[in-house]
């Protein structure tokens, strides 16, 4: 509904403000733009309530700006890939690099997610234009708390050029 959309995409403004940091990578003589992002995803998928078609015509680049060359996009409290799925297919002319499964998210089932575990995880895409640059060095998934508690982080090391980060 247009009241869903709304509220989505105040979310994704607010989210935008308060946890996204661009940075610029000087490599030798190549410039590599960076966009890290975190959303906290409240352990439930944003666009549960969107009709069908809605759900066709969301548009991310409202909180993922375009022309990086590199994007490090990381979520807790998630429930599925679906908000990874959308930056891809958003932005095409990426390439989604390959952070292992058993690196990629941290599940859990406390703070109150019982029936449906949660994650906190990564993804990395690359500009086709400098993917030759840039390597997954290492990846990790570190669990916290007790059986079966929800917190935990993930990272991921990656190669851009000869800098590491």
């Amino acid at each position: 509904t247009k009241a869903h959309e709304e509220e989505d995409i105040s979310l994704f403004s607010e989210v935008k403000e308060s946890h996204i940091e661009v940075q610029d990578a000087l490599v030798g003589a190549q410039k590599f733009k960076i966009f890290c992002g975190s959303w906290n995803m409240g352990a439930k998928d944003p666009w549960d309530a969107l009709s069908d078609s809605a759900k066709e015509n969301i548009d991310v680049t409202k909180f993922i700006p375009r022309g990086y060359d590199i994007y490090a996009i990381g979520v807790q409290e998630g429930v599925n890939d679906n908000v990874f799925d959308k930056i891809g297919e958003a932005l095409p002319d990426l390439v989604r690099l390959r952070v292992p499964k058993d690196s990629n998210k941290v599940y859990g089932r406390g703070d109150g997610s019982f029936t449906h575990p949660k994650f906190t995880g990564i993804v990395i895409f690359v500009s086709r234009e400098v993917l030759g640059s840039v390597k997954l060095l290492r990846s990790g998934a570190l669990p916290f708390g007790a059986a079966e508690g929800s917190k935990g982080v993930v990272g991921a090391v990656v190669g851009v050029g000869r800098v590491t980060i």
